[in-house]
């Protein structure tokens, strides 16, 4: 603040005082383990009015943002821990540190901070409130630090700040030679190639080379050439390229803590030609679930399996905070050399109040998704195959900034491993929460580091009619990541459902 006078406490107790903006004021603070509260009390003597502040522990740190609640109305015992401030509203976040007026200009503040500048209302630029008072609770646990109650939004993350570093436009002859899609149940490969003539070359030469970075606007994807090698049977070139590292293409991205809450708008279906994909997934970041459930096959080798049939639909509304979906799927139909395949599902899903609660910026990164799930399906047919089937039912996708799309999956899994005919019903339902936190360096996520967790109660009733040997999976996986420019930052899978073996 230009001319300003606060004074910090914690926990009920005065920590100290200041009247120079110019300067970061130090504290050290006795944490404890459990609710804590910073409260501020700051006045404004000059012009322009802001609140910056950047609490370390243990290398997390919490920062002044919009989760901090405010008010102008003096109120006894507003300090204390135990005060209910749920009237108060949440403070303004006008932009972060170095922004004008203040610029970087404030000693001992440091550079890579994500704190905020805030203040009540909805300006800093001669305020009608001189004089504001400020909370903030959190809660000190052996995983760190936690906001309590942070700020609900509808349908997007909100305040996302990102810096990009130096790229190109992607061309548009590049965007078809790769196929770029913005369908969230499609996998960007890590690594491919592509060929072009040798007038397509020279259009593009100014720009490809090694290492060049393009960028797609458009869908967010971005790609980096790692070699151009010429063709010696002919005149043309081959291009490999690879999705870029994170650190490659930022300067910094961040999201403030926050939990975003689902509404119509958000959902996402998979299109009418999709192919039935299969699980190809490091186990490391399942959390409940046993490696061996998910298979490693690429989708290819079952291509010539699939079809769809003609009735095939999925519907899904909004009742109330839950989605509820009716779907029926033909998932494989295929008589081949004498035998016969086929695999048929349906029924209704329904995910109660799904919620996801995300933070990404300095030293801190925690992606947390949870919901209900009740269902009620049916899986019947004959199988001669061994893998397992996953079919995206639907999505949901949230806007995480210009450049970013955090999701939700939801898929139906089926695992049949014998040759079997086979007709059962699942009736389950589940409740969950599922993520995955870390720690970052200059909001890159440290290896070692990200640690899933999850969480879910079931409860499930089978009835089925079983002729063969096999074992058998079915039921319903969430999905949960993050991506930025086509970068998947971090991710999370929780499947729940049925699993049983044996001769019927």
């Amino acid at each position: 603040m230009r001319g300003y006078e606060f004074t910090l406490y914690h926990n009920g107790a005065v920590v100290g005082s200041g009247n120079q903006w110019t300067q970061a004021n130090t504290f050290n603070l006795n944490l404890q383990q459990g609710k804590n509260v910073i409260a501020v009390k700051a006045t404004d003597l000059g012009m322009q009015a802001g609140l910056l502040a950047d609490l370390v522990y243990q290398q997390e740190s919490i920062v002044s943002d919009f989760n901090w609640k405010t008010t102008a109305t003096h109120t006894t015992g507003w300090e204390q821990t135990n005060f209910n401030d749920s009237a108060w509203q949440h403070a303004t976040d006008f932009g972060m540190y170095g922004m004008s007026p203040w610029n970087k200009q404030v000693a001992g503040m440091p550079d890579n901070t994500s704190a905020r500048w805030i203040w009540i209302g909805d300006t800093y630029n001669n305020p009608a409130v001189k004089e504001a008072y400020f909370r903030m609770e959190f809660t000190v646990s052996a995983d760190g630090l936690d906001i309590s109650n942070p700020i609900t939004n509808v349908g997007e993350f909100a305040n996302v700040q990102y810096e990009l570093k130096s790229n190109i436009p992607m061309p548009s002859l590049i965007r078809q030679k790769i196929g770029i899609t913005g369908d969230m149940f499609t996998e960007i490969p890590a690594t491919g190639s592509f060929s072009i003539t040798a007038a397509e070359y020279a259009q593009l030469s100014s720009t490809l080379v090694t290492n060049q970075i393009y960028l797609d606007e458009a869908t967010d994807q971005s790609i980096k050439i790692t070699k151009v090698a010429a063709i010696l049977t002919s005149s043309g070139y081959v291009v490999e390229y690879a999705i870029p590292q994170f650190e490659e293409l930022f300067e910094y991205y961040s999201i403030p803590e926050q939990t975003v809450t689902f509404d119509q708008s958000n959902l996402v279906y998979p299109s009418g030609g999709s192919i039935v994909s299969f699980s190809d997934v490091s186990s490391s970041v399942y959390s409940d679930v046993p490696s061996a459930v998910y298979s490693d096959v690429p989708s290819s080798v079952y291509t010539d399996m699939v079809t769809f049939g003609a009735d095939d639909f999925i519907s899904c509304s909004k009742s109330g905070s839950d989605f509820v979906c009716n779907f029926k799927k033909e998932l494989i139909n295929q008589k081949s050399g004498g035998k016969e395949t086929l695999v048929e599902a349906g029924g209704t899903l329904t995910l109660k109040a799904p919620k996801l609660r995300g933070t990404y910026k300095h030293n801190k990164f925690d992606l947390k998704f949870t919901a209900g799930e009740s269902a009620n399906v049916y899986v019947k047919g004959k199988a001669q195959f061994e893998k397992e089937i996953k079919v995206p039912l639907y999505g949901l996708e949230l806007d995480a900034g210009k450049v970013g799309m955090a999701t939700v999956g939801i898929f139906l899994v089926i695992g049949i491993d014998g040759n079997v005919s086979f007709e059962f019903v699942v009736d389950q339902g589940y409740s969950l929460e599922a993520g995955v936190k870390g720690k970052n360096f200059l909001y890159i996520p440290r290896l070692g580091t990200i640690k899933p967790y999850s969480s879910v109660d079931r409860h499930l009733n089978v009835t089925h009619q079983i002729e063969g040997t096999l074992t058998a999976r079915a039921g319903a996986q969430a999905e949960v990541g993050l991506e930025v420019l086509g970068i998947s930052l971090v991710g999370v899978k929780v499947f729940a459902g049925i699993e049983g073996e044996g001769t019927w």
